[in-house]
């Protein structure tokens, strides 16, 4: 699937030996998430604004496009738990959805407060609130 293909740069050759793989890991993943997000942006709204009227749909739609990703991105932060990298009292599913929350909220955002800081800037704020949850 192509959304997928999208990902493959973020885990090929993704180490979690250290602080800093794990950092650049998700930081390249939160990058990848959010340039998805703003380059279909009118989808994204669309599906949003669509969601409670055609659930089954957008269901089916989020977990045929993002369900493989996500599972490699929960695999790699169990590598981190089991690295003693990341804390192993946080649960993975939810902390990555959380990320993609936070991901979409900026997308949704964004044309209320590019003025104020940039995307780039954004993302980088969301993964450094991600990995102070999630790192021991």
């Amino acid at each position: 699937m192509q959304s997928a293909r999208r990902y493959d740069q973020v885990f090929a050759g993704a180490f979690v030996k250290t602080h800093d793989d794990l950092r650049r890991t998700v930081q390249t993943y939160a990058e990848t998430h959010a340039r998805k997000l703003r380059d279909n942006e009118d989808f994204v709204r669309t599906f949003v604004g669509e969601m409670n009227r055609h659930l089954k749909l957008c269901r089916s739609l989020f977990i045929e496009s993002m369900k493989p990703v996500r599972q490699k991105f929960i695999v790699y932060l169990q590598a981190a738990q089991k690295a003693d990298l990341a804390r192993k009292d946080i649960d993975l599913t939810i902390a990555v959805d959380a990320l993609s929350g936070m991901l979409l909220a900026g997308a949704l955002r964004r044309p209320l407060t590019e003025s104020t800081y940039s995307s780039q800037r954004y993302v980088e704020t969301c993964v450094e609130l991600f990995l102070k949850g999630i790192e021991r």
